[in-house]
């Protein structure tokens, strides 16, 4: 419309796949919310352990070619996925095709190449799931929760299509994201889920994104060691030396692609002319907020 502006509105949000079910974390303090599930491995893992070629994605941390495997399989289904096309057809084109969970983007000046995810190659894919002992794909659940504003149920069909395209027999749970909020706490979960983390930033309120007790949230646990890193900036006052703990870290996620981020998108707003004024900043989320804030000529 003539005399309109765009606006946008809140953090960079990533959406993601997360690799579900590697709780890879054997001492110190389990993050956890019930006492039955205070236990290595576990629950999810456990069964992943005893069944690995239905949860190909799962490492068994004291078997080193069990990581290999597993490391392998997530490599290819990352490979499998267009995140160009994605971020086209689904998102417009407003965002950036890569990321990582940690909030570093491409254009920062402490960005790693080795953080890229791996190129879009469908054939490639298949011969390292082949490789790895899946000349056929394997069937897996794919959990893209349905009604929810920040995550993408449009693009976690994307994705499930892009892996029945090297083989996968995908079935999609499109159940609200309450239905499975639960047991993503309780350590039980092991199904590869469409979700995301707001990542605008790369220094993230002094802490790592998923680090300590959310990590279970985000479907994985990492060694203490691994932890320990972005403990540091509970207490660091150095935002340089903060930045380069999340780099630490995310060198380490970056290794073991515990997650396949998809696109870091930006919400936009057609601001109309007869709006004098809008003030959005109450809340840093990307949707639309602040309607009362909202001044017409």
């Amino acid at each position: 419309l003539p005399g309109s502006s765009i606006r946008r509105i809140g953090e960079v949000d990533t959406q993601m796949v997360h690799f579900t079910g590697n709780y890879w974390k054997k001492t110190g303090p389990l993050a956890h919310r019930s006492n039955e599930n205070e236990q290595y491995p576990r629950k999810g893992m456990a069964e992943a352990l005893e069944n690995p070629d239905k949860f190909p994605w799962i490492g068994n941390p004291d078997d080193a070619a069990s990581m290999e495997r597993a490391k392998n399989v997530r490599i290819a289904l990352s490979m499998a996925v267009d995140n160009d096309a994605i971020l086209k057809n689904v998102f417009d084109g407003f965002g950036i095709a890569n990321s990582v969970f940690t909030g570093f983007k491409p254009s920062d000046a402490a960005w790693k190449d080795s953080w890229t995810k791996p190129a879009y190659d469908p054939e490639g894919a298949k011969a390292l799931l082949a490789a790895n002992g899946f000349p056929n794909g394997f069937e897996v659940e794919f959990f893209s929760p349905t009604g929810v504003a920040t995550i993408s149920h449009e693009a976690g069909q994307a994705v499930a299509q892009y892996w029945r395209e090297i083989g996968l027999t995908v079935n999609i749970d499109a159940g609200t994201y309450a239905s499975g909020r639960d047991r993503r706490f309780d350590g039980v979960d092991n199904i590869l889920r469409m979700h995301h983390i707001f990542t605008g930033k790369i220094d993230f309120e002094g802490k790592c994104n998923g680090a300590g007790v959310n990590q279970v949230y985000y479907g994985h646990e990492v060694p203490q060691n691994i932890i320990d890193i972005c403990d540091r900036n509970l207490t660091e006052p150095d935002k340089a030396t903060r930045i380069a703990n999340n780099s630490e870290y995310q060198d380490y996620l970056s290794e073991w692609r515990l997650f396949l981020p998809i696109s870091a998108k930006s919400s936009n707003y057609m601001v109309g002319p007869r709006i004098s004024d809008w003030r959005p900043h109450t809340n840093t989320q990307p949707f639309f907020v602040g309607a009362w804030t909202v001044s017409l000529k």
